[in-house]
């Protein structure tokens, strides 16, 4: 039971230590990040990388770790958001070079192009 309840404190101790990263390739946005490369290259795994929606693609999407990638959303005013004309964030494609990026979550992105993931072995 000791043995449970040290392992439960560490991983909570784990999780409350995971940092958000926000992109926005908007001037003057204030967001510490323009590219979701430089976040990713920040980011330890378990982390969130937050990006803002944007009229212009953030380019390609690699992903090199295990994290969490949120987006604002896809077809946002049909979908309830109160602002119109809100824009997606966007990127060319989707990919990852790593098998450590196993278990990320990407949510509210938008890509047109290739999606090419690894699966986990």
């Amino acid at each position: 039971m000791k043995k449970l309840l040290i392992f439960a404190a560490v991983c909570i101790s784990m999780t409350a230590q995971a940092t958000i990263f926000r992109v926005s390739n908007l001037t003057n946005s204030g967001a510490p990040y323009s590219s979701i490369s430089d976040a990713m290259s920040a980011a330890m795994d378990g982390d969130t990388i937050m990006v803002d929606g944007s009229t212009t693609s953030y380019g390609p999407l690699t992903i090199t770790k295990r994290v969490v990638i949120m987006g604002p959303g896809y077809l946002l005013s049909e979908n309830g958001v109160s602002t119109e004309g809100t824009p997606s964030a966007q990127v060319s494609t989707i990919s990852s070079d790593d098998s450590g990026a196993a278990g990320s979550v990407i949510i509210g992105i938008e890509s047109n192009g290739e999606v090419s993931l690894l699966q986990p072995t």
